[in-house]
């Protein structure tokens, strides 16, 4: 056992969540990619990680020690990245952020995940950013402010918004122009989730087959942003993604163009928040479990952030019935049954 626990850590680079071993079958995933490693009679495997919907309102676990974190250093007027191996709930606490508001900063939510240039990058922040706060945009352009009147793509008829699309429009020079020129009351900042960050700096260097200096470049022009004094005064970017940015960005040696930005970590819950999302989980669908057997529960999840404390919580509740308490050997069946079904989805 100690023989194959190395064998998996050098595969992993060190880099193990967890390992389970299961009828002479040794799983373990990595977070750090987007792979699952398995070891099997001695034979490797790598499978895609399926990624779930992230949770969202009530479905959503409150991390309130890292929301507060995270609007205290928006407050101060630092530009942040959510770090964070996958399923620990990244971008879920981004759309916490965005269905709160309870700090009255005014924030917009972008996917760029699939984007893999600069153009594209920065047009659609500027649609988003157009699409949601038009009525205050349309506002400021009929006042004549002198920095949206520098926009050539948008043109206002009224109330409709209008999207010149032309390919000599520079679109990192009209979002420039467009958050300069932004304007909120009493202080309160734009903040702008930006979720796959890293992953659209991925494919840039994919797509760039002579070497990262288009990278660098998209680097480049999103620290600009960031440094501009009209800017940073009044606006917030924050950054998260399924693969980390530190590690994507010193594999281009583009360190220097990120250290501008704070690091937020977000870990697993400690055991007592863990508990009472379990307590809720259950309480929903009239279960109950005994203290004793919470705790084996908890020790043999071990990682305890959301996704893994509902993947089980979902195969017990089927494993049980309602008003009969849930015992240490339902939760071994239930562990049983999760390891066969990604064993079945990797056969498959």
């Amino acid at each position: 056992m100690v023989k194959d626990k190395c064998k998996i850590n050098l595969l992993c680079q060190d880099k193990i969540i967890f390992h389970i071993v299961f009828d002479n079958k040794i799983m373990v995933k990595n977070f750090d990619n987007k792979n699952i490693v398995i070891i099997f009679d001695n034979k490797i495997f790598v499978m895609k990680n399926i990624i779930g919907v992230p949770a969202r309102k009530e479905n959503f676990y409150p991390r309130e020690k890292e929301i507060n974190k995270i609007i205290s250093k928006i407050d101060d007027g630092n530009n942040l990245q959510i770090a964070a191996p996958r399923r620990v709930g990244k971008t879920s606490i981004l759309f916490s952020l965005l269905d709160n508001k309870t700090d009255e900063h005014v924030y917009i939510y972008v996917d760029t995940e699939s984007i893999d240039n600069n153009q594209d990058f920065f047009k659609k922040i500027l649609k988003e950013i157009v699409k949601i706060e038009s009525v205050r945009i349309a506002k400021l352009f009929k006042v004549g402010n002198k920095f949206l009147n520098k926009i050539k793509g948008i043109s206002f008829m009224g109330a409709e918004i209008n999207f010149n699309e032309s390919s000599d429009i520079d679109y990192k020079e009209e979002l420039e122009n467009l958050l300069s020129g932004f304007e909120i009351k009493d202080g309160k900042r734009l903040v702008l989730l930006i979720d796959e960050f890293p992953q659209t700096i991925q494919n840039i260097i994919e797509k760039d087959i002579s070497g990262p200096k288009e990278a660098i470049n998209f680097l480049q022009s999103n620290r600009d942003l960031r440094l501009n004094p009209e800017i940073n005064s009044k606006v917030t970017f924050i950054y998260t993604g399924s693969i980390g940015l530190n590690h994507t960005v010193s594999s281009i040696d583009g360190t220097a163009f990120i250290n501008d930005i704070n690091s937020v970590e977000v870990g697993p819950l400690t055991k007592i928040d863990a508990l009472e999302l379990l307590d809720k989980l259950l309480a929903n669908k009239k279960r109950f479990i005994s203290e004793e057997s919470a705790n084996y529960l908890m020790d043999k999840i071990e990682w305890l952030i959301p996704f893994h404390i509902q993947l089980a919580v979902q195969e017990i509740i089927d494993q049980s019935n309602p008003d009969v308490a849930i015992t240490i050997q339902v939760i071994d069946k239930s562990f049983s049954e999760i390891l066969k079904m990604w064993w079945n989805r990797f056969n498959n």
